[in-house]
């Protein structure tokens, strides 16, 4: 081939090239139509969301959930009618709430001891109703010595007996749950805070 055909080739070879290579984009048009624009900035005038409203209504109270008070628990022998507990005796002994060394006129006391109450008096000696009489006897002999013991006790702890018949009864009866026997009517129980015992008054046989 000749030379000078050959350079032109070699020319127009570089030429197509060159032609070939793609432009860079990263100037930017002078019209700056084309390039996209920044997103634009946030609202700052756009309404805040409302506060809470502080008018509303209360919510209902709360319900009660404090656990009322129990029941009281009464001694036992009150559920029982024939028996004399400290309220049927506090019931009973209203008229003696201040009671005095002596009884009344037409009355007498002695001391609350087996063989007062009302069940196994009048009876035994037979084959049957003996027994049925000692066990009512043993069944009081067995409640005055709680007494007796429960005296002891208050004495031991608070250097004094009793200063009344409500006390003895609160103190005493109640406190220990005690059932006093049953008296036949017209008798009942009286605490001699003198004497320190638990006397029956009764009226005086003619």
């Amino acid at each position: 081939m000749p030379r000078r055909r050959r350079i032109g080739l070699i020319l127009f070879l570089g030429a197509v090239v060159i032609g070939c290579e793609p432009q860079s984009n990263s100037s930017p048009s002078r019209g700056g139509s084309n390039a996209s624009a920044p997103p634009p900035p946030p609202n700052l005038n756009a309404s805040a969301p409302p506060p809470p409203n502080l008018n509303a209504s209360a919510p209902p109270p709360h319900p009660n959930l404090s656990p009322s008070a129990p029941p009281a628990i009464a001694p036992p022998g009150l559920d029982n009618p024939s028996s004399t507990t400290a309220a049927d005796a506090s019931g009973s002994l209203a008229s003696a709430a201040a009671a005095s060394s002596k009884p009344p006129a037409g009355y007498e006391r002695k001391v609350a001891e087996v063989g007062v109450g009302k069940k196994g008096r009048g009876y035994g000696g037979g084959i049957v109703s003996e027994p049925i009489r000692q066990k009512f006897r043993i069944e009081q002999r067995i409640v005055f010595l709680q007494v007796q013991k429960a005296l002891n006790e208050f004495k031991a702890f608070n250097d004094r007996l009793p200063k009344s018949h409500e006390e003895f009864m609160t103190a005493i009866v109640a406190e220990y749950g005690l059932q006093l026997p049953e008296l036949p009517q017209g008798e009942r129980y009286v605490y001699d805070p003198q004497a320190g015992e638990l006397m029956v008054e009764r009226p005086v046989t003619p």
